[in-house]
Formats: structure tokens, sequence, C-alpha cells
């Protein structure tokens, strides 16, 4: 595919018997050198990613694929890779309700006021282990596996991003075919130590 692509990328994770689907966005720079465009992005993610990413996550917790849109130009079709069989290695016994979730929040060097696009976003991951979080609140243990499996993925696509970079992407309201607005690269991210709901409609918070 050609330099600016937009690709949205999704894991494919599953809380249980819950299916899951946080994700974020490329756009391509010089890309793979194989034949498939969106396999090229899967590679290059599930390269990120390595064979251990959810180390200090609750075992109920697997990732079982990397899923690729073509969010613009947008004529390709969706694309599934499978990869390894990977499980969290936290022993979980009473994991907690499919819902909560640990926020990994990305910045941009745009600062996000009124009428700015695209100026921050984050990613809601399942899989906190029963003892990652007391009354609501993440320990230092799981905020620690939340970085780490997030630095995976702010190496390749951040720091380096000539294959791909990461970006925060608004698309058009109601746009049909949905077509982007605007786009802002990823500088840096932390990580909230609230637990959130990945509910749409938790008050205050929206996804």
């Amino acid at each position: 595919m050609a330099t600016g692509d937009v690709w949205k990328v999704e894991l494919e994770l599953a809380w249980g018997t819950v299916q899951c689907r946080p994700g974020f966005h490329l756009i391509e720079g010089s890309g793979g050198g194989g034949l498939s465009p969106q396999g090229n992005v899967a590679d290059a993610v599930d390269a990120a990613l390595g064979g251990d990413p959810l180390a200090g996550f609750s075992d109920q917790l697997d990732l079982s694929g990397i899923i690729i849109h073509d969010a613009q130009p947008g004529l390709l079709p969706s694309y599934r890779q499978a990869t390894t069989a990977i499980s969290g290695d936290v022993v979980d016994v009473n994991p907690l309700p499919p819902q909560s979730a640990g926020v990994i929040s990305l910045k941009t060097d745009l600062k996000p006021v009124t009428g700015a696009f695209a100026a921050a976003g984050r990613i809601y991951m399942p899989g906190i282990p029963q003892n990652g979080q007391i009354s609501g609140f993440l320990q230092a243990g799981f905020q620690a596996a939340l970085s780490a499996f997030f630095s995976l993925l702010f190496g390749p696509f951040v720091t380096d991003g000539t294959a791909y970079q990461m970006h925060i992407v608004s698309y058009t309201p109601n746009s049909k075919p949905r077509t982007v607005r605007a786009v802002q690269p990823v500088t840096g991210f932390s990580i909230n130590n609230v637990v959130r709901s990945q509910r749409r409609r938790e008050f205050g918070v929206g996804i």
C-alpha cells in the first residue's frame, strides 16, 4: 500500500468467554516487504508483541489473533491473522467482571482543547487479575504490566515509526463510507490507575 494509508489494528482478546477488541491506528511509512498489505501490518504488530506480551495479566485473558482494517482509503477487506496462543501468567481463581479494564492513555503534541481533533486517545485493556486492584485502583504490579505491554508497541511504532507510525485518528461524524477527519502522531503514554469500565455508558469516560 502507499505511504500515508491508515490501518486500524484490533487485538483479538478473550476475557474468559467474553470477546474484547482493544486497538489502535497505524499510518504506513515504508511498510513491509510482503505481498499482502494487511498481512504486512499484522506481521509487524505480531513481531512487536513477541511471545510474552501478557506477562502480569490474569491467566483468564487470551490473545489469539490480530485483525487489520483498511481505514483509509478503505478499499481492502478486513484481514485476520492468527497468533500463537498467548495467555496471561497470573493465576486468577476469581476474576473481575468482564467490563473492568485498565486504561492506557495515549498522548500527542496537540493540546486537547475544544476543536482540536485526535489530540488524545485511550486503549481499554481487560485482564486485571484479582490481586491487581484494590477498591477500584490498580496496584503497582499491574500498572507495570500495562506499561510493559504498551512499551512493546511504543518502540517500533512511536520511537521508530519508520515502517508504521502510531496515530490518534478522528473520523468525520456520520460519514458513509467512514472517512478520516484528522490524525495526530502518538508521542507518549501514561497508565491510568483507576479501574474503568468498557461499557460505553460509564459517566464521564466514553470509549
